[in-house]
């Protein structure tokens, strides 16, 4: 038990949105019970679809992934989609995805289903769609102390070539000419006692959220940001997309933006970014700790994702142990796979024992199978609710998740207001209220008992 150094009230806006919403159109993500993006429902073998604008190469990685069908395609094929269902059959639900591309969906006895996408013949599908999740042709090799130039006699050794380095993690990206090269390689370095680790590293999707301009009522943020040395700012770190320019009163709490070698521009005048949608409903959720006066919690935005819309389990280690080495406390962390990683888990390990604090969005696939890093006990798994007590019905279900806020947020940028769903704003709306109470003083634990207390996970939806 503790004492509530400064209590904060739960208002109904973070559970649902409240005001006028005169475009319907606008509020249709939950009314249909589908997240952005897609979703496969195992047991029913339908799916569900929320996008707006994907490429064919995109849309065919997820379903790849969520489905475990081995997916080919013409070379050349695509074209943009926008499409919204939910719980279709592969023949009903694959038009409207394809187009007027031609598909066929080949049963295996000792396999998953086979995909096959082309114009006039399936024969020529012969291009393999890489599903996310694991990357079979690269290695993530950790070293034990020592000199950090050993890695490089090693990757010789075993036929690898280093395509990405951390000294400070002693760890290192290395890639093989095929799988079975990796495969190869995997088996005759777990003799090597130089190494600490070997795992393969793992493919991240973009993560999704549907927008659309809505006259729902924004949040207001009344807080300016306190003025304090950077050494006693409280800093929240948000591992995502790239961030957009934001205006006041926003702007004032965003530190400058940490951009790995291989992230992706971001258009300032083009469509709200995932980072910045995610950016803006943290800072509302500061909002609902403290409703007026200075703050000293600061953003600091980690764009980890590159121009091919996925990003890896060894960037978003990166990116998490640059914003600790800047001085984060809290990380937002509204991305995920189905694929735990050995090192991201170690990494989160440590800072979470030097009192850092890891906030993570749970999925948007209905599934008790947990999402990574949501998945990991180092942190707090958030999933989205459509009311109070109220689970999403495209929301992540598994054991391990902590607890539930709303699945929805609007935010204001570049003078419209945007609509946001998913466990993602769920994320970020915990991460703001989290950062508010941490900078008051309040200790991660405390601040974890206080969030169960008062967004507990009901995942029966009572």
């Amino acid at each position: 038990m503790f004492r509530r150094l400064h209590p904060w009230i739960l208002p109904v806006g973070l559970f649902a949105l409240t005001g006028p919403a005169t475009r319907m159109s606008a509020v249709r993500a939950d009314a249909i019970g589908t997240a952005p993006g897609l979703a496969w429902d195992a047991s029913t073998q339908r799916l569900s679809a929320n996008i707006d604008g994907w490429s064919l190469p995109k849309t065919l990685t997820r379903l790849s992934r969520i489905t475990g069908w081995e997916v080919r395609i013409e070379p050349g094929a695509d074209r943009r989609i926008a499409t919204k269902f939910r719980l279709l059959d592969a023949n009903d639900a694959l038009p409207r995805l394809l187009g007027d591309l031609n598909f066929a969906v080949l049963p295996r006895s000792n396999s998953a289903p086979q995909l096959l996408i082309y114009r006039t013949s399936a024969a020529q599908a012969t291009e393999v769609v890489p599903a996310a999740g694991k990357i079979g042709d690269e290695l993530l090799l950790t070293l034990k102390p020592g000199d950090p130039s050993r890695i490089d006699a090693i990757a010789r050794q075993y036929g690898g070539k280093i395509i990405g380095r951390s000294d400070a993690l002693n760890t290192y990206r290395l890639k093989f000419d095929s799988d079975a090269a990796a495969d190869l390689a995997r088996e005759a370095l777990k003799l090597n006692g130089e190494l600490a680790g070997i795992e393969n590293n793992i493919r991240y999707d973009r993560p999704d959220f549907s927008e659309a301009a809505t006259e729902a009522i924004v949040p207001a943020l009344n807080l300016k940001p306190k003025g304090v040395p950077a050494k006693d700012q409280l800093i929240v770190a948000l591992i995502d997309t790239g961030t957009q320019k934001v205006g006041p009163p926003y702007d004032g709490f965003v530190l400058p933006s940490v951009k790995l070698e291989s992230a992706a521009v971001v258009d300032d005048n083009g469509s709200l970014s995932h980072g910045t949608g995610m950016l803006l409903t943290l800072l509302n959720g500061l909002g609902y700790t403290q409703h007026e006066g200075e703050s000293k919690v600061r953003v600091l935005p980690v764009n980890v994702f590159n121009s091919a819309e996925t990003t890896t389990s060894f960037d978003v280690a990166l990116g998490i142990n640059e914003a600790w080495a800047r001085g984060a406390t809290a990380f937002n962390l509204s991305l995920g796979t189905p694929d735990p990683s050995p090192l991201l888990d170690n990494l989160m390990h440590q800072i979470h024992d030097k009192g850092g604090m890891f906030i993570s969005a749970a999925g948007n696939t209905p599934t008790a199978q947990p999402s990574f890093p949501a998945g990991s006990p180092w942190g707090i798994s958030v999933t989205a609710s459509q009311g109070p007590g109220v689970l999403s019905s495209f929301a992540n279900f598994a054991p391990t998740t902590d607890l539930m806020a709303s699945g929805r947020s609007v935010v204001t940028w570049n003078g419209q207001r945007w609509l946001v769903t998913g466990t993602s704003p769920a994320a970020a709306s915990v991460s703001g209220i989290s950062a508010g109470l941490l900078s008051r003083g309040w200790t991660p634990q405390m601040v974890e008992v206080d969030l169960k207390k008062n967004l507990p996970f009901t995942p029966s939806g009572n």
